[in-house]
């Protein structure tokens, strides 16, 4: 499962749904696009991972790991 987020967006936990802190583009790596830029977090809810990546044009996915 994934979700596509806007820059300047804040995600949500995909596997509890919580908010979590930052925007979208403070979890990924910068200045990369596609899978180089991902990096894997961790919900500080519920403890899951789930990896954030940037796809391009100011668009960003948060998927289930």
């Amino acid at each position: 499962m994934s979700r596509t987020y806007k820059a300047g967006e804040q995600i949500a936990c995909p596997h509890c749904g919580q908010l979590q802190e930052d925007v979208v583009e403070d979890y990924v790596i910068p200045g990369k696009t596609g899978p180089s830029s991902a990096a894997v977090e961790n919900c500080f809810e519920c403890g899951d991972d789930f990896e954030v990546s940037y796809l391009g044009d100011g668009i960003y996915s948060v998927k289930v790991l």
